[in-house]
């Protein structure tokens, strides 16, 4: 459950009561104008910008602090026991100081040296509201910043003496400042109540022999995000995430091993769905994975087109379209063995990246799609800049990128998608990712059209994906594993469900050999960046897929039955 705690940054401000509780999950807290985090933040703010300087050396021209204050209650149990639960009251806080000037500073530089980068300095912070005491941490914390990007100032500019950079741009955008100053949450649940329910959410299992072991998790947390910077933003913005995690795992005959998981995540207790709801997405995903013990394999490798449709088509943009939208530049580095990745897109400005009848657009701003709550929801981006609409594919052409405050020889300007997991800095990731496809067909007519491709390439078969796994490629690149694929076959339509596949040599450049897009809609909220992101996309039938089955070392089946159900 710790998973995404301290990871929530999306500048959620609509915490509403939780409907699935008697009390509420967070309530207005007493007299928030007498913040003493804030206060302690401001104060130390104005003494550093005024007196922070070191001997003959420059002050910096720009200082920004972020904290997170958060209060979280997490809970898990396995086949009806609880096998942890805890409510815990954490602080974190960064500092970071830009020494130069906007057009050039320490940032985007990797030292072959540690500090290997300067993007600030983070420390806990005292848990009671004790002024003195938050003074003293960030005090500490912004020397540490300064002195580091002094240090990495002085490597950067000898690493530039004898160097040309080729892609020139500023170091760092101006922008207007923001006010946001929300009222203050109290993180109120009946712990209890969600205590019974996740044990008895994990009782489920017992209905499912074939599944060695399980577990549910669930937790809630209410952080208080704070911004301030020199320019004059001043941000305090209350983010409740609710989140839900059920996982499976089973062993063929042949001893290989097979997982399943299921995530949920809401912007509050009123958005998570019923517990009966949850029981059946638990269900499901048992009876999938117990289904899948018993697949069978691929057989060798299949090359030819596939359909992925719902989790799978979403899920697909998410890590192979999304990652590569982000613009900005790479940052320098002296390290020989260190090569920052580059968009694969960030040089097909204006050229053609998709067929020409799906557009892509992002916007933050919008609070729900298709009837579902959208995680990837904020106003305000994690460098204060306001959220806006981006559109950065119309007919097919690439249009624009996502930016943050680190500039490139195109975009001057952030666009409002700087974001940023806890305390660290921001980099440019969706928020909200839309897909749509012009004259989208129905999922039977798509099904229809792979049956009629395969048979031109004389394929006995086609595959058909409805869910990825949602980690991506460990070197992040590739796309994740299927978990359900199913093979179609071209003489009768039927499905055949199948496991141990992986999906090869495929980049963004993939997605240009989309034939079809559906008429559907699919809501599918993640973690992309370890930020919380949502990406609504319709099913998409691809030319060629390569899936090869997986193969390596297997486990010895278990000696004995599983002791519940030997009875």
């Amino acid at each position: 459950m710790r998973k995404h705690c301290g990871l929530i940054r999306c500048l959620v401000a609509a915490l509403v009561a939780g409907a699935a509780l008697s009390t509420p999950a967070s309530v207005p807290r007493a007299n928030p104008d007498g913040d003493v985090l804030l206060r302690a933040m401001q104060d130390e703010l104005s003494r550093s910008v005024a007196r922070l300087k070191l001997k003959e050396l420059e002050k910096p021209y720009f200082i920004e602090y972020v904290l997170e204050d958060e209060d979280s209650f997490s809970v898990s149990a396995t086949f009806g026991a609880l096998t942890a639960r805890s409510r815990t009251r954490t602080r974190s806080f960064g500092a970071r100081t830009r020494v130069g000037s906007y057009d050039f500073d320490q940032t985007g530089f990797i030292s072959s040296l540690p500090p290997y980068s300067a993007e600030g300095f983070s420390s806990p912070l005292v848990v009671e509201d004790n002024y003195d005491a938050l003074r003293h941490d960030i005090w500490l914390t912004t020397d540490g910043a300064y002195k580091q990007a002094l240090e990495h100032l002085s490597r950067k500019r000898a690493y530039l003496q004898n160097k040309t950079v080729e892609e020139k741009a500023a170091d760092f955008s101006r922008e207007e400042p923001a006010i946001a100053v929300a009222s203050l949450q109290t993180l109120r649940l009946e712990e209890s109540q969600w205590e019974r329910r996740v044990r008895e959410w994990s009782v489920i299992f017992r209905e499912f022999p074939a599944i060695q072991g399980s577990g549910v998790e669930f937790g809630v947390q209410l952080a208080h995000r704070y911004l301030i910077n020199s320019e004059g933003t001043r941000i305090r913005q209350p983010i409740l995430l609710v989140s839900f995690t059920a996982h499976a795992h089973a062993q063929t005959a042949e001893g290989v091993d097979i997982t399943h998981s299921v995530r949920l995540y809401a912007n509050n207790l009123e958005e998570f769905p019923a517990p009966e709801e949850v029981a059946r997405t638990i269900r499901r995903m048992a009876e999938e994975l117990t289904a899948l013990r018993a697949a069978p394999a691929l057989e060798g490798k299949y090359l030819g087109p596939a359909l992925f449709t719902g989790q799978a088509s979403a899920e697909l943009f998410a890590q192979m379209l999304a990652p590569h939208l982000a613009g900005g530049r790479p940052p320098l580095t002296e390290n020989p063995y260190s090569s920052p990745q580059k968009s694969a897109l960030a040089d097909r400005l204006n050229r053609l990246v998709l067929p020409a009848f799906i557009k892509v657009y992002d916007d933050p701003t919008e609070r729900e799609s298709e009837g579902r709550a959208l995680l990837g929801a904020y106003k305000i981006d994690d460098e204060g800049v306001a959220a806006r609409r981006v559109s950065l594919v119309e007919d097919g052409v690439l249009k624009n990128l996502l930016m943050s405050r680190r500039p490139s020889k195109e975009f001057a300007r952030s666009n409002g998608h700087g974001r940023g997991a806890g305390t660290g800095a921001a980099e440019p990731l969706i928020g909200n990712l839309f897909v749509r496809a012009k004259d989208g067909q129905s999922i039977a007519d798509l099904k229809k059209q792979l049956i009629k491709t395969c048979r031109a390439q004389n394929l006995a078969y086609g595959i058909l994906v409805k869910a990825l796994y949602a980690d991506p490629a460990p070197d992040g690149m590739g796309l994740s594993a299927p978990l359900l694929a199913y093979k179609v076959y071209v003489e009768d339509g039927r499905e055949e469900l199948i496991r141990g596949v992986t999906v090869e040599d495929i980049s963004v450049r993939a997605l240009r050999q989309i034939i079809a897009a559906g008429d559907d809609l699919f809501v599918h909220n993640t973690f992309t960046g370890n930020v919380p992101a949502s990406v609504v996309a319709p099913a998409v039938l691809l030319e060629e897929v390569q899936l090869n089955k997986i193969t390596g070392a297997q486990q010895k089946p278990t000696i004995l039955t599983h002791p519940y159900f030997s009875k």
